[in-house]
């Protein structure tokens, strides 16, 4: 399973809203009051953690640089991947939440790259 720096990356809500709440279900670990569903086209977790591991369509040697778009990303900020047993574990692993998310796509980037920062060795 690949991972960040300290944090597990995903993909941003190419989910319908019901996949999402099961995603949600099946990670009984989360806490539901600060869980949330991705804002649609947000990507800041496809763009601004590294990702160790491979990721389908990246050059060799597959992993992910901080601050770059994953290549699976559509023109709409949607991961392709999404429901594909080819996504990374580790993208799915990853879910929303209010104090990462914020109420912006701005707010989630910031949030994200201090996380980069404060965990890259």
């Amino acid at each position: 399973m690949g991972t960040t720096h300290g944090i597990v990356a995903h993909s941003m809500a190419a989910t319908p809203h019901q996949q999402q709440k099961q995603d949600h279900q099946l990670n009984g670990n989360q806490n539901r009051a600060t869980t949330m569903l991705c804002r649609k086209g947000c990507a800041a977790c496809c763009i601004a953690p590294s990702i160790t591991g491979p990721i389908p369509g990246m050059p060799a040697p597959g992993n992910k640089p901080a601050n770059t778009r994953c290549v699976q990303l559509d023109d709409h900020n949607l991961c392709k991947l999404f429901g594909n047993p080819s996504r990374p574990a580790v993208c799915a692993s990853l879910m929303a939440s209010e104090d990462m998310c914020g109420t912006t796509t701005t707010q989630a980037m910031l949030y994200l790259q201090r996380l980069e920062l404060a965990t890259t060795p």
